[in-house]
């Protein structure tokens, strides 16, 4: 079990339960339970809800013009300044070494794989140089509920979304997170301030874009793909229709 796999580290733990779609009160009191029932490890709960198919949709509206120059629209739509052409220093060529010829990156070494991912390696990353995968903090909180009469607000709620990406309908695809609950490490539950809760949803969603990238590496995705769903989600919701076919005799 998971109390079992990280009880040989004597650390502070953070447990993500997520849930794809509505988390049931039921469910949530089952979970809020463990952590007040004093467990073995410092352990810290958090609940939250994860919708591959959010009520909403987004549209990208932002065109460019021919009249727009290229730095003006590169400046706009990224969130951070663009970076400008390489300038080379007087003594580019090295110490002593005179003259302004650029400098020529080396050629990384061929692999015996044929340029393949190796994943024995614990230091590779994954990283997808085209990926334009935002996170979005809601000033609102999403309701963990489908019906209109009902009053079940989250703590935080965030959005996940693909720029790169269209659905079939021709919308930006994305994905919400709903932050249900977070737990004290000493049991019980903590209100640790907006400000808090905010740094909390930012890490959820950085986690969860570099498991949607290896989703999509590994193939294991829901609907046409295009959206940032985590491996872990889009595992859990194929299997669900996978049995969802199987029948006992």
């Amino acid at each position: 079990t998971t109390i079992e796999i990280i009880r040989p580290r004597r650390v502070s733990w953070r447990l993500y339960v997520a849930r794809a779609g509505i988390m049931p009160e039921a469910e949530q009191e089952a979970w809020t339970k463990l952590q007040q029932s004093n467990p073995p490890v410092q352990l810290q709960v958090v609940l939250l809800a994860v919708d591959v198919s959010p009520p909403f949709a987004l549209t990208a509206t932002i065109t460019p013009t021919p009249a727009q120059s290229g730095a003006s629209v590169a400046g706009f739509l990224t969130p951070v300044s663009t970076p400008q052409a390489l300038t080379v220093s007087p003594d580019a060529g090295g110490i002593g070494g005179g003259g302004n010829a650029p400098i020529t990156p080396a050629t990384p070494a061929a692999s015996a794989s044929g340029g393949a991912m190796d994943e024995s390696d614990s230091d590779a990353h994954l990283v997808d140089l085209a990926d334009e995968t935002w996170g979005v903090i809601l000033a609102h909180k999403l309701h963990n509920t489908h019906s209109l009469g009902v009053w079940a607000p989250g703590l935080i709620s965030g959005l996940i979304v693909r720029r790169d990406g269209r659905d079939a309908q021709g919308t930006v695809p994305a994905i919400s997170v709903n932050v249900l609950w977070i737990g004290a490490a000493a049991g019980g539950r903590v209100a640790i301030g907006r400000r808090a809760e905010e740094a909390l949803l930012r890490e959820l969603m950085i986690m969860y874009r570099g498991l949607g990238l290896l989703a999509r590496v590994k193939g294991v995705t829901v609907g046409d793909g295009e959206a940032c769903v985590p491996w872990h989600v889009a595992a859990a919701l194929r299997g669900v229709k996978a049995l969802g076919g199987v029948r006992c005799w």
